[in-house]
């Protein structure tokens, strides 16, 4: 008799996880980056879900062609433009059928399987939905970052820039070792306009500090050895210049604790010997550099 195989797959706007499972349990966990569309972009979202997919492929030792069925949580599940990219991108990788729930959905019946309950969501955004004892549901909240999100991380988050940034204007507080980012307009940032840029505050000398890093191999390989001679990447491998400091702060920083595994990540694993300031430097001069 032929085995099944199921995926589960987690899509934040910060994270990507899946699960593989076989009929009697569990086989392996994998996680990457966010392959939110609406988030990221195309092309990001696309390494992170190919480089997560192939994670579980190898841990469970199961090719994605033999996968019976999936299942994907995320938000913006109801958005044709996030529908049809993952449909589109499972098709072409995974076996089997594809069920496209809100994340709102799968936290539900993960904490209230069948039953009655109310989940609160929390994260990069909020949201609220409960079951009653006649199976209905109802929700609140979920409208996203332009109309609400209250008390999710990406609120949390400006709230924060916006004090930072009063607190330094008012000459209360230093930048130190941080990086802030601000939109160039605020308001066409919050509908997620990719036509606005952002503008990036470093702690003074980071960039001339990140060229030495990136290229002189002082303590790690250069960033060119894997990226490609102009960092503008080879291959599968993803490049550098241009993107958000933040996001490459980020990055470094999973790699650094263990919060992303895989054979695309193992290279990276000397990152492990850069202290704060250092990958703050290194995501300054990136970021500096024109894509």
């Amino acid at each position: 008799m032929t085995m099944k195989y199921f995926l589960g797959l987690d899509i934040g706007g910060t994270k990507t996880a899946c699960v593989l499972a076989d009929e009697h349990g569990e086989l392996c966990r994998a996680r990457a980056g966010s392959a939110k569309v609406l988030r990221i972009g195309k092309a990001e979202a696309a390494m992170h879900l190919k480089e997560v997919l192939d994670e579980v492929s190898e841990k469970g030792g199961v090719a994605l062609a033999e996968v019976t069925a999936s299942c994907i949580g995320t938000s913006g599940a109801a958005v044709p433009e996030v529908t049809e990219w993952l449909r589109e991108h499972m098709a072409k990788w995974v076996g089997g059928s594809l069920s496209l729930l809100g994340d709102e959905i799968i936290t539900l019946d993960a904490a209230f399987p069948g039953e009655p309950g109310v989940v609160v969501i929390a994260g990069t955004g909020s949201n609220v939905i409960g079951r009653g004892r006649d199976g209905k549901t109802t929700g609140a909240g979920g409208w996203g970052p332009a109309l609400a999100d209250e008390g999710s991380g990406n609120l949390l988050g400006q709230q924060a820039l916006r004090n930072a940034f009063a607190a330094v204007n008012a000459g209360e507080e230093p930048l130190g070792n941080r990086i802030i980012e601000l939109p160039k307009a605020p308001e066409r940032a919050e509908l997620r306009d990719s036509r606005f840029g952002f503008i990036a505050h470093v702690p003074r000398g980071s960039i001339a500090r990140g060229k030495a890093l990136v290229t002189s191999g002082e303590k790690t390989a250069p960033c060119s050895s894997c990226h490609g001679s102009d960092l503008r990447g080879s291959g599968d491998i993803p490049p550098l210049i241009g993107r958000s400091p933040s996001y490459l702060f980020r990055q470094l920083n999973d790699i650094k604790i263990g919060a992303r595994t895989g054979p695309h990540v193992d290279p990276m694993r000397q990152v492990a010997v850069l202290d704060d300031s250092e990958m703050i430097a290194i995501a300054a001069y990136l970021a500096a550099q024109r894509p």
